[in-house]
């Protein structure tokens, strides 16, 4: 529960309780609207802040996999990215969102 509700103090910070949160599949809203269910608190991202990666990526850049070239100087992912961390999938998918080149 301690954990939850620093989540939810961080999410407060932003004063947009209406922004989006970006993931790539439902796992994690899954697994956090299950834990808040047991626990019986109020969730911390309600149902409708939810946005997929893969679909953003698709109608951006014409993708069919959730997945597109990276246009930014020097960035290479098979040298960047460590697939399945955690953290390098995410920094991945907000540099494909943000610096994404439509296929041609």
């Amino acid at each position: 529960e301690e954990g939850i509700e620093k989540m939810r103090e961080w999410s407060n910070t932003f004063n947009d309780k209406n922004g989006w949160v970006w993931a790539r599949g439902n796992l994690d809203q899954l697994v956090l609207d299950s834990i808040e269910e047991k626990l019986e608190i109020e969730p911390v991202f309600y149902y409708n802040r939810w946005r997929d990666v893969r679909t953003f990526i698709d109608l951006m850049y014409g993708s069919t996999t959730g997945y597109c070239d990276v246009d930014y100087p020097g960035f290479e992912p098979e040298l960047h990215v460590t697939k399945h961390d955690p953290i390098q999938d995410c920094a991945y998918d907000i540099m494909m969102m943000l610096h994404g080149k439509e296929k041609v």
